[in-house]
């Protein structure tokens, strides 16, 4: 009587079919109770003879099978036992799961693009998906587990990229509190762009700040931290946010935001001014300082860029939005970024070219650039009739010294008090 020969439980290939080429295939483990039917593609098997197959050398059953479904198989059951082994029908399956699995990722970033915040995985099977196609250049990884299609990052300012991270992790967290810059980011306060690209999320914690934590998150150490929730995240006081911020950056970045928090009225100078004892003496100075030269007739953050510069380079401050009539039109009024009445009667006006005076439609009132540029044009020969024009813009003021040297070129005096 002939004995039969044991055969594979699953085969890698159709009848006809190429072999397979083993630079592209991965071995695959699964868990058995009993191993005898366990091949890999390598070979002759010593006990069976069978040509083309080996039985298992360890206490698992082992396949070869194509690397780029190795991880899939791996996933379809661990505890897969001698009566349910895979077979070649659930391989076939792969690229359908693979697939099943694509959709659910393609369903949460379109989810999270509505709500204005990027998507995470909320199983293991889901940040594994994540991983691999954040590994394959598919999706972008912003914070561990969380991540964006990078044609949707790619279209978001970094102030927006900031606040979409903080909706997402306040989603995952909701017992977090953010502070400092990241508060400062849901109010809505003004300060420079290249903040955002370059600092860590700041979350309130009455732990020790030197624990354990990701590298983009920072935690700043409050006894009793104050809290309000503002747009459904929850946040700092606007008072304590602002002491965080003048604490953690130079004057010229922090500047805009005292002015813009004075001129939303999301609090007072009276009300931070409250913070004051809760603060070591060297916070305190700074934030009295920052409040010494905090204005909300600063109507942006560009313009609180530059007068932060000028005040920090030493010059006088200079007044903000005066008015001028145009004596030949009574009725045409002007008004002006910075004014200097100087001692010896003459008059230096400094005007700040933001890219917003040419583009924000509520600044341009909906006229198109070419007619925004020839106002411009008319206004600064009115106003040159009795003042000293001077221009600059953002990269001037980044630069510094291009500013600087017109300011004392217009002969812009020295401040009486310096920071």
């Amino acid at each position: 009587m002939t004995q039969m020969k044991p055969q594979p439980m699953f085969r890698l290939q159709k009848q006809g079919q190429a072999p397979l080429n083993l630079a592209n295939v991965a071995p695959v483990s699964i868990p058995a109770t009993n191993t005898t039917f366990g091949y890999a593609r390598s070979g002759k098997c010593s006990s069976h003879g069978h040509p083309g197959y080996k039985r298992s050398s360890n206490s698992q059953a082992q396949w070869i099978i194509p690397t780029r479904h190795a991880q899939n198989v791996d996933n379809l059951n661990r505890s897969t036992t001698y009566a349910h082994r895979p077979t070649f029908s659930s391989l076939t399956s792969l690229h359908s799961t693979t697939m099943r699995k694509n959709l659910n990722i393609l369903g949460k970033a379109a989810e999270s693009e509505r709500q204005h915040r990027y998507f995470f995985g909320a199983t293991s099977a889901e940040r594994q998906a994540m991983r691999y196609r954040s590994n394959a250049g598919e999706l972008a990884k912003l914070y561990p587990n969380v991540y964006a299609r990078q044609s949707y990052l790619e279209s978001l300012s970094p102030r927006e990229r900031s606040m979409h991270l903080i909706r997402t992790l306040q989603l995952m967290h909701p017992h977090w509190q953010f502070a400092c810059l990241s508060a400062a980011a849901v109010y809505g306060f003004e300060y420079p762009y290249a903040l955002d690209a370059h600092s860590p999320v700041f979350i309130a914690t009455t732990w020790s700040k030197n624990q354990h934590h990701a590298a983009r998150l920072e935690r700043i150490h409050i006894a009793d931290p104050p809290m309000t929730i503002r747009d459904g995240i929850r946040v700092t006081t606007p008072e304590r946010t602002l002491a965080d911020c003048v604490h953690h950056y130079s004057f010229v970045q922090s500047l805009g935001m005292f002015d813009s928090a004075l001129r939303q009225g999301v609090t007072t100078f009276e009300n931070i001014r409250t913070t004051l004892p809760s603060l070591d003496k060297k916070d305190a100075a700074t934030v009295m300082n920052a409040l010494r030269y905090a204005d909300p007739a600063s109507e942006n953050g560009g313009e609180s860029l530059c007068r932060a510069t000028i005040i920090e380079a030493g010059f006088a401050v200079p007044r903000l939005q005066q008015e001028f009539v145009d004596p030949y039109s009574p009725t045409s009024h002007y008004r002006v970024d910075f004014f200097w009445p100087l001692r010896d009667g003459r008059k230096v006006i400094l005007e700040y070219d933001g890219m917003e005076k040419y583009t924000n439609p509520t600044m341009t009132q909906n006229h198109s650039t070419r007619s925004v540029v020839h106002d411009e044009r008319h206004r600064e020969s009115v106003l040159s009739r009795f003042a000293t024009v001077i221009r600059t813009d953002y990269r001037e003021v980044l630069a510094r010294q291009p500013l600087i040297n017109k300011l004392a070129q217009a002969g812009i005096p020295p401040a009486e008090i310096h920071l």
